[in-house]
């Protein structure tokens, strides 16, 4: 039975929708655009580089959030004269939110070691490049394989729950209750943030530290990686917030549903830039 709230203005909702749409839109244009530059038109140059390899796993996962998110995800929660259609629909044909929902968390789940792993590689170029190429072509086919196999690590209760509509301002998301109830996914991804959080830091310090002490600096270099550092750490950082709120205080909720939305702008952060 629906339980949409229709005291929601549908303009206003409907103009978040469309103010997010204007962004997420040209962003699963410009992840498509990476993709087909390292794996098409120039893939005699990029996919023979470890970075840009795992790069294009990280504008993979960027590419499907996204794309779930302006067809799907974001339309449930800001269309409350629909809600009521949407919400029957996905209670008749209840597999496509057992698919959808972990499908969604699996791109942000594998971004986090995704990311990680970015994070090590250009530390490890600048720490030893004579044997940089050598030791990432010689592993990276097993650094694809798990982070293609870590979600499953912290999905996998998602993936074997009962899912539901958790209905939220004028429309609703797509929740889970917990099949084993210890296998929290917002402690495992919390911790998982952390981990990747740290990395970050550790690997981004190490980085610069060595380009600094360059005879010739790369100053530009080293700005635009302090830059994309600090947005990918306040993505997570935000990140942390929410999931720590989901993981010990989630009983409250209208600040379930704030933190929702905190939850999607670190998503939007992560997958934007």
């Amino acid at each position: 039975m629906s339980q949409c709230n229709a005291s929601y203005s549908v303009l206003s909702e409907n103009l978040k929708f469309f103010t997010q749409f204007a962004y997420l839109a040209p962003g699963v244009l410009f992840q498509l655009r990476i993709l087909t530059v390292i794996w098409g038109t120039h893939h005699h140059i990029y996919s023979k580089n470890s970075f840009f390899r795992i790069w294009s796993l990280d504008s993979a996962a960027s590419l499907l959030q996204m794309f779930l998110d302006v067809s799907f995800s974001r339309i449930h929660i800001y269309f409350p004269q629909l809600c009521p259609q949407f919400a029957e629909f996905l209670e008749t044909y209840w597999m496509i939110p057992h698919i959808i929902y972990p499908l969604y968390l699996y791109g942000f789940t594998a971004k986090t070691v995704i990311h990680a792993f970015l994070s090590i590689n250009r530390a490890s170029c600048v720490l030893m490049p004579t044997r940089y190429s050598h030791i990432w072509s010689h592993h990276m086919r097993k650094v694809i394989i798990f982070i293609m196999l870590y979600p499953f690590l912290l999905l996998w209760n998602v993936i074997i729950s009962e899912k539901y509509l958790d209905y939220i301002f004028g429309g609703f998301v797509i929740s889970y209750i917990k099949r084993v109830p210890w296998a929290s996914l917002s402690r495992f991804q919390l911790t998982s943030f952390f981990f990747t959080f740290s990395i970050t830091l550790i690997s981004t310090g190490i980085t610069l530290s060595k380009m600094c002490k360059l005879k010739k600096r790369l100053i530009t270099g080293e700005r635009h990686l302090c830059i994309a550092t600090s947005w990918i750490t306040v993505g997570f950082a935000i990140a942390m917030i929410a999931q720590a709120h989901f993981a010990w205080f989630r009983g409250d909720h209208e600040w379930a549903q704030v933190f929702y939305i905190v939850q999607c702008v670190s998503f939007d952060i992560l997958n934007f830039g």
